[in-house]
């Protein structure tokens, strides 16, 4: 497994529904988050409870990126299923995504992990979380207070 990726690192690309992930952090960054595998006990209350947050994390400005091993169709199915129209699933069945992030295991699936990508996109911060538990929403939360992602953008 390569090393997580540090805060201030590029974001590695990937095709987010058409447009890659730096163009789709420009209005106010992105959540990267991994799920080891759709459909188990803790994924789908990790997902229930990304989905109920949602809003409170900035979406949909903020895209919340939802990324396992799963094909598009299944995660597709998954998200509808728990009714997490919210969050964006985006299938890494070759952990190719995981690997850039270092959140590929041995055993053929992503760590839960957790990424703030920023507008210009840097992580901002990442974390990997313990892969029997959800996520800690209130470190998402905290990322976001300290990141100010939703201030004014400016190109100067």
């Amino acid at each position: 497994m390569s090393p997580l990726l540090a805060a201030g690192a590029a974001a590695p690309s990937f095709d987010c529904g058409g447009s890659p992930l730096a163009e789709r952090c420009r209005a106010a960054g992105a959540f990267v988050l991994f799920l080891p595998l759709a459909g188990a006990p803790v994924c789908r209350e990790d997902v229930r409870q990304l989905a109920l947050a949602a809003t409170e994390l900035g979406a949909p400005r903020r895209p919340l990126f939802v990324l396992s091993v799963d094909s598009a169709a299944h995660g597709a199915r998954f998200l509808q299923e728990l009714a997490a129209a919210p969050l964006l699933h985006v299938s890494d069945r070759d952990l190719a995504i995981a690997g850039a992030f270092g959140v590929a295991r041995r055993e053929g699936v992503a760590e839960r992990a957790s990424f703030l990508v920023g507008r210009d996109g840097r992580v901002v911060a990442g974390a990997v979380h313990p892969i029997g538990f959800v996520r800690p929403l209130k470190l998402l939360r905290d990322w976001l207070a300290q990141a100010a992602l939703d201030a004014p953008h400016s190109s100067a």
